[in-house]
């Protein structure tokens, strides 16, 4: 059985994606939206990122906070794009 890789990332590695005015954006846009290997991360990035899109449109860092929530859920369902990891807290509380 061959190897997988995959990139796993959080909520500030999407952020720094998709807004421009992040540090390090072309970086990490070109690694996580624009590479070869598949992202994933949990299902609760979805509620962080909206979050923190909605305070740089607050802060004036994003014009229209709806474009960026939509292009990432584009993303999240586009072939080779970004996998939201489903938590499964009944298999986590079963083993304490």
């Amino acid at each position: 059985m061959g190897s997988v890789t995959l990139l796993y990332t959080g909520t500030s590695g999407l952020i720094r994606a998709y807004l421009a005015h992040e540090a390090e954006h072309t970086e990490f846009r070109e690694l996580l939206l624009e590479g070869e290997l598949p992202v994933i991360t949990s299902e609760l990035t979805r509620v962080e990122f909206a979050s923190a899109v909605s305070v740089a449109q607050r802060g004036n860092r994003v014009e229209v906070s709806s474009r960026v929530l939509d292009r990432f859920d584009r993303d999240r369902w586009s072939r080779g794009g970004i996998t939201l990891l489903r938590l499964n807290p009944g298999s986590l509380l079963s083993r304490t």
